[in-house]
């Protein structure tokens, strides 16, 4: 579910259809046990040349929607199908959370290996 909320989030952001290229540090914190209610949320976390980075969480939540727990959370990379000239757009931070996490863009990216890069 993580991998196609955050290829909903591209697309959003980039309007063409996008492609899953790499899960890039996936992060379990929580077991998540059967009957279990939980929510999947997603934002687009930067924004290279060819490609788009994700941020994606799950957390458990109570029968009021109210999060409880951090259950997992990772970085997914998305290939857009730009038609020629297209580019994609800046990313934009809606609060300090999701800004504190597009800091961290730029690191992360060099830490990938020279392929996955743009």
């Amino acid at each position: 579910e993580m991998d196609v909320l955050g290829g909903m989030a591209c697309m959003v952001h980039t309007q063409t259809p996008c492609y899953t290229i790499g899960v890039n540090g996936m992060r379990f914190h929580e077991p998540l046990f059967e009957g279990q209610k939980y929510i999947v949320d997603s934002f687009v976390s930067g924004v290279g040349n060819k490609s788009l980075e994700t941020y994606c969480t799950i957390h458990r939540v109570n029968l009021k929607l109210e999060k409880e727990a951090l259950i997992a959370d990772g970085f997914f990379s998305f290939y857009p199908l730009l038609e020629e000239g297209q580019s994609i757009p800046k990313a934009i931070a809606k609060n300090e959370f999701e800004q504190s996490i597009m800091d961290g863009y730029a690191l992360r990216r060099s830490n990938l290996p020279p392929k996955a890069k743009d």
